[in-house]
C-alpha cells in the first residue's frame, strides 16, 4: 500500500517528486514522512534512516531514493528553519562530514 497525502496527514507532499520516489520504493517510510512533515521529529527521523545502529546487515537505499531523501530533508529545512538537529554531526548537511552549527 502506498500512502499519499490525500489519505495521509499532509497535503504539502501531494505533488512532491522526491516524496513520491521515496514512497514508491518504501511505503512504510512514506507513511512516517507524512506524519512527521512540519514537525520537530522530521529531521531526527531522517537522521535515523542513515545511521546503521542495527546489528544486522542493511541493504541501504537505491541512489535515487537516497538523493530524494536528501532533497526532501533540504526542503524541510528551508520550510521549517527553526527545527534543527541537536547532534554535533548532521548527515544531511550540504557537504559530507560537515559539522552541524547553530
Amino acid at each position: 500500500m502506498h500512502f499519499t497525502a490525500a489519505t495521509g496527514s499532509n497535503v504539502m507532499l501531494d505533488d512532491n517528486a522526491d516524496f513520491k520516489t521515496i514512497n514508491h520504493a518504501h511505503p512504510h517510510i512514506g507513511k512516517q514522512l507524512l506524519a512527521l512533515w512540519g514537525q520537530p521529529g522530521f529531521l531526527p527521523y531522517m537522521q535515523s534512516l542513515t545511521r546503521d545502529d542495527r546489528p544486522s546487515v542493511r541493504q541501504g537505499f537505491a541512489d535515487n531514493v537516497f538523493l530524494a531523501l536528501h532533497r526532501l530533508s533540504e526542503q524541510h529545512r528551508r520550510a521549517y528553519p527553526d527545527y534543527r538537529l541537536e547532534s554535533k554531526y548532521d548527515p544531511w548537511a550540504t557537504s559530507v562530514g560537515t559539522p552541524h552549527t547553530r
